[in-house]
């Protein structure tokens, strides 16, 4: 009787000693686990994973890069040819602006007019007379520039004016000349020489040229070189990109130059 209850009392007394010897074992393993340093391969693949990589740029490929360099070659060799045009052409440009545009042609004028104290004239008059000769209010004018005051007008002569005269400033009282002073010794003058009125301006080509201001061209005659030249001329600030694109298009599909100025 007590054998067949021994039986069963070792067997439990076996689990409970098995169970604690696993309790004991586990925390040891978790112990374990946590000191051990992580595997870098296998981290490597975690991050792969989360972050899978990007396909390459296309600069970053070899046609992309062929592309690129080219791209900046070209680009540098335009700046150099660039270069040496504006190095080779700017002093001529220069050259010509600056002589102006009655240089290489021949000038017709009508006899000088003087003018002194006490005629009767008024600024208005002295400015329309002046701007007939040539002059203008800028000082880079070659042939004179003048400088309206308050009922007053002072002359300049410039280098490629007919007299060559001094400056001086005429004052103007009631509707007449009522002062002339020299600006060249500050002394008062009786009479002053005006610049003689250009008549004609003939030149190689046959060109007939005055000086006006912009108002003064009737807009019939604006309207027609516009048409004929530049239709978008008020509409670009000198540099029709469009159009020049246009232009090269249809000489590259013709085969010849059709578009721009012909020589």
């Amino acid at each position: 009787m007590l054998t067949k209850m021994q039986a069963p009392l070792q067997w439990a007394i076996a689990r409970i000693l098995v169970a604690a010897h696993l309790q004991l074992i586990r925390p040891a393993t978790a112990m374990t686990t946590e000191h051990e340093p992580p595997d870098p391969q296998a981290l490597q693949e975690t991050q792969q994973q989360a972050n899978p990589p990007r396909p390459p740029n296309f600069f970053d490929r070899r046609p992309g890069r062929i592309l690129l360099y080219s791209s900046m070659s070209l680009f540098g060799l335009f700046l150099a040819i660039a270069f040496v045009f504006y190095v080779k052409f700017t002093p001529k440009i220069d050259e010509r602006l600056g002589s102006g545009p009655f240089s290489g042609t021949v000038n017709i004028y009508s006899a000088p007019r003087s003018v002194g104290v006490g005629d009767t004239l008024t600024p208005d008059e002295i400015v329309a007379r002046l701007r007939r000769a040539g002059y203008s209010t800028a000082r880079g004018n070659t042939v004179g520039w003048y400088n309206v005051r308050p009922r007053a007008v002072e002359i300049f002569p410039g280098r490629d004016a007919y007299l060559g005269g001094e400056p001086a400033v005429l004052e103007f009282e009631g509707g007449k000349i009522s002062r002339i002073v020299s600006l060249g010794d500050h002394t008062e003058r009786k009479v002053v020489d005006l610049e003689p009125q250009l008549i004609a301006n003939l030149s190689g080509q046959r060109e007939k040229r005055r000086l006006v201001h912009f108002s003064d061209i009737p807009p019939s005659l604006v309207h027609a070189v516009i048409s004929a030249e530049d239709k978008h001329f008020f509409r670009h600030s000198g540099f029709d990109m469009s159009r020049i694109l246009k232009a090269a298009y249809i000489d590259l599909r013709e085969g010849k130059k059709q578009q721009g100025a012909r020589r």
